[in-house]
């Protein structure tokens, strides 16, 4: 129930029917779809880790927008793009089986769209499809961190070691890793989102907070 909650809640966001800015509450959610609290509040969680609302803890949940989201390019390119870096930063293990519905929903795609986003992962053998299953390899060696790197974007780049630093589970400040790094809060602000979006950060009482994912090894960044 709650990825049925969160695909609408998404598709208001999206469609610009809920502005930037704009509040609303776990109960107001709740009520609407006819949805226990609990499904709610999945909902919500799951739009703040894509990076288009954040949390006031107690309070409301306001809506980001979808600018907020970095990853550019055409929707095959932010299939691989995402996916490798899920794979290589081990949030997606060997053997994980993907979910497919759900990578439709998170990017909203069609099956042959998805299809070519993965293409590329295929050819080189780190996802591989079996008895109806696609799933990433058990034997293919790990993606090359080069490569990783060079599709973040530079602000992304500078930020990741210094994420890396932090213990599994700690509260990483946004304003702090923009000092360290040499950024602006805004361009900080994006790279944090694009940490968020292969799972090493998930955003913590709004923008100016993140916490290092504790579990990456369970973590599904963009569904409960």
């Amino acid at each position: 129930m709650a990825r049925e909650v969160a695909r609408e809640l998404r598709a208001r966001i999206t469609a610009g029917r809920w502005p930037p800015g704009h509040r609303v509450t776990r109960a107001e959610v709740s009520a609407e779809f006819g949805v226990k609290a609990h499904p709610a509040g999945m909902a919500l969680r799951l739009m703040c880790a894509e990076g288009l609302m954040e949390f006031r803890r107690g309070h409301w949940t306001r809506v980001l927008g979808p600018a907020q989201t970095p990853l550019v390019g055409s929707v095959s390119e932010r299939i691989d793009r995402v996916l490798r870096h899920r794979i290589v930063e081990g949030i997606y293990p060997p053997g994980f089986r993907l979910p497919l519905d759900d990578l439709r929903g998170e990017f909203r795609a069609c099956r042959g769209t998805l299809s070519r986003g993965m293409a590329g992962l295929r050819a080189q053998g780190a996802i591989v499809i079996a008895r109806g299953t696609t799933a990433v390899s058990t034997t293919v060696d790990r993606i090359p961190e080069a490569e990783l790197l060079k599709s973040y974007s530079e602000a992304a780049r500078r930020l990741r070691p210094l994420v890396l630093g932090y213990p599994l589970g700690a509260v990483v400040p946004e304003p702090a890793l923009a000092q360290a790094a040499g950024l602006t809060r805004d361009q900080a602000r994006a790279a944090c989102h694009e940490l968020v979006a292969v799972g090493l950060l998930i955003p913590q009482n709004g923008i100016g907070a993140f916490r290092r994912n504790p579990r990456p090894d369970r973590h599904r960044p963009l569904w409960p």
